[in-house]
């Protein structure tokens, strides 16, 4: 494929994409970004359990209670983000718990107590 040829491709996608998204705001495009991160660092997620019964030494009991304990604690965190959102508004609430889970997501890495990694995660 020749240059002219890629660049032309190029400029009909850029067209496409622009025409189909390139009306919304910036602060969709922001939020969008975010929850892709956010997704994407979500990923690691099923490799919790290699990790907690390799590297951590953890029984598959135990391994199940934490995996199962960050579940319930994801379950009750929507309720209070959602209840802190309407009480406090969304743009402190958001702040609030991405710096909260920055701060959570270091504690976590230091960690040795099964205990604590439910309480953590």
């Amino acid at each position: 494929m020749t240059r002219a040829a890629g660049t032309a491709t190029e400029t009909r996608f850029v067209a496409f994409v622009r025409s189909t998204v390139g009306g919304l705001p910036r602060a969709c495009w922001v939020l969008w970004g975010g929850i892709l991160v956010n997704r994407v660092g979500f990923v690691v997620q099923p490799f919790l359990a290699y990790y907690l019964t390799g590297v951590r030494g953890l029984s598959v009991t135990a391994t199940g209670l934490v995996i199962s304990g960050c579940g319930l604690g994801m379950v009750c965190a929507q309720l209070v983000g959602g209840t802190m959102a309407d009480r406090v508004g969304r743009r402190p609430t958001v702040v609030f718990s991405t710096v909260a889970n920055a701060v959570v997501l270091l504690l976590l890495g230091s960690t040795g107590s099964p205990v604590l990694l439910v309480v953590l995660c």
